[in-house]
């Protein structure tokens, strides 16, 4: 005996989301973050292109915040927040290079103190 009856598959979507095919958006921001991860400890060894893991992790937040928003997969999520992580993780670690790094180094210097009090006193 067959049994002839047929399985629908059957989507689940969030109330008032439409259900979208996912654009890439998510992928993206996944790559973006595991980039600006590997790229951060470039950050203390070149500080003058450090810039680049923050801007990439900024990136990955963007796209993986509109990604989020319309598909809701967890490609998408999971890119906006390791993205999130490893741009707090930048940050820190600049905020940290200056404080440890460059302080010193301009309190070596009475010029460039002097200079740089002039700045920050104007």
């Amino acid at each position: 005996m067959t049994d002839n009856r047929t399985i629908t598959r059957t989507e689940y979507t969030e109330p008032g989301r439409t259900h979208q095919r996912p654009d890439g958006r998510g992928a993206a921001s996944l790559t973006a973050a595991l980039l600006a991860f590997l790229l951060t400890p470039v950050l203390v060894i070149f500080p003058f292109a450090g810039f680049v893991p923050v801007a990439l992790a900024a990136t990955g937040v963007v796209l993986g915040w509109r990604a989020t928003r319309r598909t809701a997969t967890g490609v998408a999520r999971t890119g906006f927040v390791l993205s999130m992580i490893v741009l707090c993780v930048s940050v820190a670690a600049a905020a940290l290079w200056i404080f440890f790094v460059v302080n010193p180094s301009i309190a070596q210097y009475g010029e460039l103190h002097d200079a740089v009090s002039n700045i920050f006193s104007s």
